[in-house]
């Protein structure tokens, strides 16, 4: 059987790995604080997909209690279990109130894409933090590398502009 929510397991190992490559983030020398910022419980069923520079600093920093908080959390975790038990949606906003208990801001995963008034509004909308990971760690890294800028240079003096702006795009989203 597999773990609960291992892909965003994954993906935030992996977004930390290139971001310590890319220098974005020092490493961390302590493997329960990476630890901690892989496996942040409120997270891993449906995300959002952490940024280490943005979460990490919130896990290690002690907090106090803050009432107002504390109550935006139950107030998320109560609308979360209405949309489950009323409405049948995901548990996502659920789980974020948990984060919010602990002092802890994530990012917001969806914001009603069902409300949307296009198609790219709705992409937009659903799954935020996983666009912006393929975004970030998968499309811009493999269509604005050394390689298709040679490609793209290339097929602009052999073959116009249209071809040599469509080919790194049109790679990186396969």
């Amino acid at each position: 059987i597999l773990p609960l929510g291992i892909s965003f397991y994954t993906l935030q190992a992996v977004s930390y790995v290139i971001d310590v490559y890319r220098g974005t983030c020092k490493a961390d020398k302590n493997f329960g604080r990476v630890l901690l910022f892989v496996c942040f419980f409120p997270q891993i069923i449906e995300g959002p997909i952490g940024r280490y520079d943005k979460l990490a600093g919130q896990l290690y920093e002690g907090h106090s209690f803050d009432y107002d908080k504390f109550m935006k959390g139950l107030q998320l975790m109560l609308w979360g279990l209405i949309k489950i038990m009323v409405i049948a949606d995901r548990a996502g906003i659920f789980v974020k109130g948990i984060g919010q208990l602990f002092g802890i801001e994530m990012a917001d995963n969806f914001r009603r894409p069902f409300f949307s008034t296009s198609v790219n509004e709705f992409w937009r909308r659903w799954h935020i933090t996983l666009g912006a990971w393929l975004r970030d760690y998968i499309f811009y890294p493999i269509s604005l590398s050394k390689f298709f800028a040679n490609l793209s240079a290339k097929a602009k003096k052999n073959f116009g502009d249209f071809l040599a702006k469509f080919l790194p795009s049109a790679f990186a989203l396969f």
